[in-house]
């Protein structure tokens, strides 16, 4: 039986091509990546966010506004980012090291201190 490890899978997309590894687009490959492309790259997070958040207003709870929010399979934290903005506190959890100095990286570029990251793996563990 072929297993594979894609804790080990994602890690090497992390230290290979975050960026696109998150957002499959070509703009997005660290060959291109300046100042402006992580811009847009943060955008699009962003603009993910609010599409959510106008949603859940128009449908669900038009007073919406969590105090705390968990980004599941952060990468370099695109959507960490703008949830940032909207909650007391986030929780970045990925699988990959190398995912979660970046997404650090990121928030401490805009002064974001009410995130932290937590490493998961493959593994239910359950007490």
């Amino acid at each position: 039986m072929l297993t594979r490890n894609t804790d080990k899978d994602w890690e090497c997309f992390a230290t290979s091509d975050p960026y696109y590894a998150v957002a499959t687009h070509e703009k997005f490959h660290r060959d291109n990546l300046n100042e402006d492309v992580r811009r847009e790259f943060f955008e699009v997070g962003q603009r993910h966010v609010e599409q959510i958040f106008k949603i859940i207003h128009t449908y669900f709870a038009s007073g919406f506004r969590p105090s705390r929010a968990l980004d599941f399979g952060c990468g370099v934290g695109r959507l960490v980012v703008p949830l940032a903005e909207l909650c007391r506190s986030v929780v970045g959890v990925d699988v990959s090291e190398s995912m979660l100095l970046e997404a650090k990286i990121n928030c401490d570029r805009r002064g974001i201190s009410n995130v932290d990251f937590i490493r998961g793996d493959d593994e239910l563990h359950v007490s």
